[in-house]
């Protein structure tokens, strides 16, 4: 066995009591609870972007192509379903899937109240209407009607709009298609669901794409848009590019970054957070972990001194204290990852902690598990403590033989 590593280990067992104990348990503990706490903060952050971000893409997609209004209405212009876009979608190589739908305003009206709202038709049946699916609080999604020439007259509200309205699942509502003429529906409630999210909740209720069709008078080859899902959201701005290139002139193109710029920014704002907490809490453990080597240096210095007039080199005693200082980043990082990791798990099968929902746009703390960055903060946990590990060489190469020895 290395020499150094023998006296390292005989430390360790003859340090079981006392005031070298406490200093090595701080360390450890500064170690494992910096840790724990910096892959508690990364799976929460990564479970809020997760449940937004598929909430967000479940009822307004990566990318929405329209046609070019200047009038910013919420009435969708009608385009060909079969444009030059779709006809080269298959040169995408990032594209999922490719969805029609219109938009259209328009009042709905129950035996109590009214309401405004905008009538979103897709295609019943498509990815469009499975993404939605795990957003239902009662209910179930508009079907087909058997008659195909017809269009359905089942909608999705919100439990927002449905709350507002006194409408429950299986009641039958008028909507009122504001137009001249007017055009107005009876449509019942298929179903119910639930976001938490207010600028979709508060204003967007699901049906057909054909009813759309129908009361605009377009015929089935006009539709409001499509709708883009993406393989890798994180290759948006190169796939806008491309779907940009492919596209006629009177079209444009709107990214879910920009539809809803103010949720982007505030997960933009939690992620500069998580990092100032990573640095800070960083910072304190590396702090811990130098002081409790010094204060083990100083402990032995008498050993130093006898050590060096025995002829070990500054490097040979250095490395003594290396072995315990890494000894103490392994235990406190095996500590860090195993709690850190199961109350994660916890949190996630049993929902313990609560949220406040009209804040966090979610009832409960949310985690996702992002192995790449948890393995990265162990990296640089790893990293920043060996660096420190060196300082204790920096100073038993102060110590002088002759003093040390006379020191008690």
């Amino acid at each position: 066995m290395d020499l150094s590593r023998f006296i390292a280990a005989r430390l360790r067992s003859q340090s079981q009591k006392g005031f070298s104990a406490a200093v090595y348990r701080v360390a450890v503990w500064s170690v494992g609870i910096g840790l724990g706490m910096m892959v508690l903060s990364v799976c929460v952050l990564d479970g809020f972007k997760q449940n937004i971000k598929l909430k967000l893409f479940s009822l307004s997609a990566h990318m929405v192509v329209t046609r070019y209004d200047r009038n910013n209405s919420f009435d969708d212009l009608p385009i060909t379903r079969n444009n030059e876009l779709f006809k080269g979608r298959k040169g995408i190589s990032n594209l999922q899937s490719m969805e029609p739908f219109a938009r259209k305003s328009a009042l709905l009206k129950s035996s109590e109240e009214i309401t405004g709202v905008l009538f979103k038709g897709i295609d019943l049946g498509s990815s469009s209407s499975k993404r939605l699916q795990p957003y239902l609080k009662t209910g179930v999604m508009p079907g087909i009607r058997s008659q195909d020439s017809l269009p359905s007259l089942d909608v999705l509200l919100s439990e927002f709009i449905a709350s507002k309205l006194n409408a429950n699942e299986g009641d039958s509502i008028l909507l009122f298609f504001v137009q001249d003429p007017p055009r107005i529906r009876k449509v019942c409630v298929k179903g119910i669901y639930q976001t938490n999210l207010e600028e979709i909740d508060e204003v967007l209720i699901i049906g057909d794409l054909r009813l759309v069709q129908q009361v605009n008078g377009w015929n089935s080859g006009q539709i409001g848009g499509y709708e883009l899902i993406l393989n890798d959201f994180n290759q948006l701005d190169e796939t806008a590019q491309e779907v940009f290139d492919l596209m006629d002139y009177n079209l444009q193109i709107e990214k879910v970054t920009d539809l809803y710029i103010q949720l982007f920014d505030w997960l933009l704002l939690l992620n500069n957070n998580v990092i100032i907490f990573i640095v800070l809490i960083t910072t304190v453990a590396v702090f811990n972990v130098g002081s409790s080597l010094l204060v083990m240096v100083m402990e032995r210095t008498h050993m130093i001194g006898t050590l060096k007039s025995m002829g070990a080199n500054d490097k040979q005693i250095g490395k003594i204290f290396y072995w315990n200082g890494l000894r103490i980043l392994l235990i406190g990082m095996l500590f860090g990852n195993l709690v850190s990791l199961s109350l994660c798990a916890i949190q996630k099968q049993f929902s313990i902690i609560p949220l406040d929902i009209e804040n966090y746009y979610m009832a409960t703390v949310p985690i996702s598990y992002d192995w790449v960055s948890i393995a990265a903060l162990n990296v640089l946990m790893a990293l920043v403590i060996i660096l420190v590990l060196l300082v204790p060489t920096y100073f038993v190469a102060k110590i002088k033989p002759i003093l040390a020895i006379r020191f008690n």
